[in-house]
């Protein structure tokens, strides 16, 4: 046998391979010809290497049209309006469906052919929505607590629960998009609006979170260094009493000097007061200052602080001062 017959050889054995392979490979007339959306139920079909990872991606692919839906409505508004679509809005719309858990569907439909599972799932449009809307009313239920317009809101109250509070508006935002997807834009529009207002009163409180720094003589030079590491950590500090309300740190204790064996000592048992911008205490802690040096006292109470600062550095001054 020749080279050139044995080229030719080897490519119809690989053809004869590939044919075999395809032909115990039968895909599903159903995912071949999916059925269509109805007005009560969404279809998604996929194929996996196992069960759940099939389910996963023909639940991914409801996602998908959910998105595809809203990123459409999107683009009709803002065409209606004249104005530039902004693609960064068309990217957080797909961050924020991307994640949608989809509840209230079954798997329809399996199938294993050799190593490949197929798999088609319906999805109940009532169960979504409903699943869904009970979400975002409770997200805005929480965030009703804190960011409520016709509330006197504590700045650092805010402050301590801006994490938790960011995850609500983010969630409450993802579950209004899954609604209007569902049903229409009017349909949301209370809700749009309620998710505006809590963001737009989270931004202007944290706008005004300036922690004025009261400290008692001997501590001031603390209260400079916390200041310099607050900054560190995003926090505004001021020694310096602002014109408006403010959250008030105050640092109270003096220091003790001592003299042994020709080293210099001191201490000062601090307390720590954190008050709220309308004068409610948040909390209070004790902290023990102390340091020595050769040189003088004031060396000694130079030690003090930075030993003090880079323990409370280490934990995290925010937390430190009990205002996280």
């Amino acid at each position: 046998m020749d080279a050139r017959l044995g080229r030719q050889f080897l490519c119809g054995f690989i053809l004869l391979i590939s044919s075999c392979a395809m032909a115990g490979k039968k895909v599903p007339d159903w995912v071949l010809n999916p059925i269509p959306d109805s007005g009560s139920y969404m279809y998604g079909v996929a194929e996996g290497k196992s069960l759940n990872s099939a389910t996963q991606s023909a639940l991914e692919s409801v996602a998908g049209r959910l998105l595809t839906s809203i990123s459409s409505d999107h683009r009709e508004r803002v065409s209606a309006n004249n104005d530039k679509v902004d693609t960064q809005t068309d990217i957080d719309i797909r961050s924020q469906v991307g994640n949608t858990q989809i509840s209230g569907y079954e798997v329809d439909k399996t199938k294993k052919s050799r190593k490949t599972y197929y798999v088609r799932v319906k999805v109940d449009k009532y169960k979504l929505l409903e699943s869904n809307k009970s979400a975002l009313e409770s997200a805005l239920t929480d965030l009703d607590e804190y960011l409520s317009p016709g509330k006197a809101i504590s700045v650092l109250k805010v402050f301590k629960k801006r994490r938790k509070l960011e995850r609500k508006i983010k969630e409450a935002s993802q579950k209004s998009m899954v609604v209007q997807a569902l049903t229409d834009a009017n349909h949301i529009a209370k809700y749009t609006a309620k998710i505006n207002q809590y963001q737009q009163t989270m931004n202007q409180l944290m706008g005004k979170m300036v922690i004025y720094i009261e400290a008692s003589r001997d501590l001031a030079p603390l209260a400079r260094k916390l200041i310099q590491e607050l900054s560190v950590e995003d926090v505004r500090a001021t020694t310096t009493q602002p014109d408006f309300n403010s959250p008030i740190v105050r640092l109270n204790g003096s220091f003790t000097r001592g003299e042994r064996f020709g080293q210099k000592y001191v201490n000062a048992n601090t307390a720590i007061d954190v008050y709220d911008e309308f004068g409610n205490p948040l909390s209070s802690k004790q902290l023990i200052v102390d340091g020595q040096a050769y040189l003088s006292h004031e060396s000694a109470i130079t030690s003090a602080i930075n030993k003090t600062v880079n323990q409370m550095s280490e934990e995290g001054v925010t937390r430190s001062l009990g205002l996280n």
